[in-house]
């Protein structure tokens, strides 16, 4: 409790039940949350519109990290290494266009940017077949009534 107590000193928010709930479910989890599952997981001790706020002034003291999926959905995780160290990492997000999983990754190199430009965004979300469903032969393709194939 006084780790998130003195997190959210060190940022400079005001000190409240509600924020520290929240930290503390974001930093258990090890990987983005869909907001509406955030919600559910603390349950009726936080409506809706307090936890927008909390999590903009967590995302203002770059605690958080709130990004949209593929499907427009809101997830939101915790900035863990600024939670532990004040670090701040190069971060991807990767969505599965199959089984819709997401995935983070950290201290990712992206190369072949013309001088003078530097990435500032870690909302960045990439597209493609996760490890599994790239392994995973693919679905048969749906047959059409009436129609005898060879």
């Amino acid at each position: 409790m006084s780790k998130y107590i003195n997190i959210l000193k060190e940022k400079g928010l005001k000190i409240t039940e509600q924020r520290i709930a929240v930290l503390k479910q974001l930093s258990e989890i090890n990987q983005p949350i869909l907001l509406n599952s955030l919600q559910d997981n603390l349950g009726d001790s936080i409506n809706r519109i307090t936890l927008y706020r909390i999590l903009n002034d967590l995302e203002g003291g770059n605690l958080v990290r709130i990004f949209f999926g593929l499907d427009g959905q809101k997830y939101i995780e915790a900035k863990k290494e600024n939670l532990k160290s004040g670090l701040n990492l190069q971060h991807l997000h990767f969505q599965c266009q199959k089984c819709d999983a997401v995935f983070c990754f950290d201290d990712i190199e992206i190369t072949g940017l013309p001088s003078g430009f530097k990435i500032h965004s870690d909302k960045t979300v990439l597209a493609g077949l996760c490890e599994t469903c790239e392994a995973s032969p693919p679905a048969p393709l749906p047959r059409e009534k009436g129609v005898d194939l060879p």
